[in-house]
């Protein structure tokens, strides 16, 4: 399957994404005081869905060239390496290329910059208002709509090249969890809360 064919069929994925998030985001706002910002929701879902891709991509520590496109096309809103030159000033200038041909341990420290960048500026953003969605309707399960829907565009991303399994389900697990599942779940039963008292690393 070419990339193109790949992107394509995550496209529909994708869009699925966009229309849960986007509807939750009505559900919410119209029972909850909640600010609640469709487009700023949906880019901020597009950087943490291409983090938890490059910690994917990297698990078996190369990126092919059709994961390196994969990844920077399946946005639609938001560009995470854009977003990293943003917030540091153009001290992290990367591009695509550059991200694809990092050595491990450079790709490495890259990750942990942006998965802190992300804790500390995007995810409890994100999170909050759906999973306050959750907590209003209980029998809603946004969480689990949404990682299946990110397992299914990780398994197109990662049908481009060679993977242990146990790298790979071990690489999915940890980002979703830590930029997504532990944070939903603890607005999801603290709904009133204005942060976690802890921090994912």
């Amino acid at each position: 399957m070419t990339v193109q064919e790949r992107l394509d069929k995550a496209s529909g994925i994708y869009n699925e994404a966009a229309v849960l998030i986007s509807s939750m985001g009505e559900y919410v706002r119209a029972r909850a005081d909640i600010v609640w910002d469709t487009k700023t929701m949906l880019g901020e879902f597009d950087l943490i869905l291409q983090a938890i891709l490059m910690h994917i991509a990297l698990s078996n520590g190369r990126v092919d060239p059709a994961e390196k496109e994969f990844i920077a096309r399946i946005s639609q809103r938001a560009d995470i390496l854009s977003y990293l030159r943003a917030r540091t000033g153009n001290r992290i200038n990367l591009s695509w290329n550059d991200f694809s041909r990092m050595d491990k341990d450079s790709a490495g420290q890259l990750m942990e910059h942006i998965d802190r960048l992300l804790r500390e500026n995007v995810c409890d953003a994100f999170v909050r208002p759906l999973a306050v969605g959750d907590f209003i309707d209980s029998d809603r399960d946004e969480l689990g709509m949404l990682e299946k829907m990110i397992s299914r565009l990780a398994a197109l991303l990662t049908s481009a090249d060679e993977y242990d399994p146990d790298s790979l389900h071990l690489a999915y697990a940890k980002s979703v969890a830590e930029l997504l599942g532990e944070r939903w779940r603890y607005y999801k039963e603290n709904p009133n809360a204005d942060a976690p008292p802890f921090t994912i690393s």
